[in-house]
């Protein structure tokens, strides 16, 4: 079966806590450590799948990359905060000195507002994790959605 990159992202986004991370009250006789992510799942040496590895962190950059992408990208940068959280106010407003106490004083400096130099460092990073793939159709798509970004 062949996927779409789009739906290799999906399925790691769907799957990935509930695949590798070994929480507090995780019971099977193999774990040695508890709250950490797992480096492989169905390892032939069960016990392997409890060990604490760092390969984790690949699969942990697409996912934030992918929730950044879906989440935090607006049209005029990155969000400083998650638009359904309930301190969210998008606007920012240096001089704002009214009553609003989510608004007034720069308090929603870091409680929403799209930053442009944020978006920067996202395509500094989709940029740098496609190269690393060898892919020459995930560069390609990667830039493509870049460019896009910057126009």
């Amino acid at each position: 079966m062949k996927l779409l990159f789009t739906e290799w992202l999906n399925k790691i986004d769907e799957n990935f806590e509930k695949e590798f991370w070994i929480d507090g009250t995780n019971s099977s006789e193999y774990v040695n450590r508890r709250q950490l992510y797992k480096d492989t799942i169905n390892s032939s040496l069960r016990w392997t799948d409890f060990q604490l590895r760092p390969n984790f962190i690949i699969a942990a950059v697409i996912l934030a990359l992918k929730q950044v992408e879906t989440i935090l990208l607006g049209k005029y940068g990155i969000k400083t905060l998650d638009s359904s959280d309930y301190n969210y106010v998008g606007g920012y407003v240096n001089n704002d000195d009214s009553y609003d106490y989510k608004r007034a004083h720069r308090f929603n400096y870091h409680n929403g507002p799209e930053w442009l130099w944020l978006t920067g460092y996202y395509i500094r990073a989709k940029l740098y994790w496609s190269k690393q793939q060898n892919d020459q159709n995930i560069l390609k798509q990667t830039i493509k959605h870049c460019k896009k970004l910057l126009t």
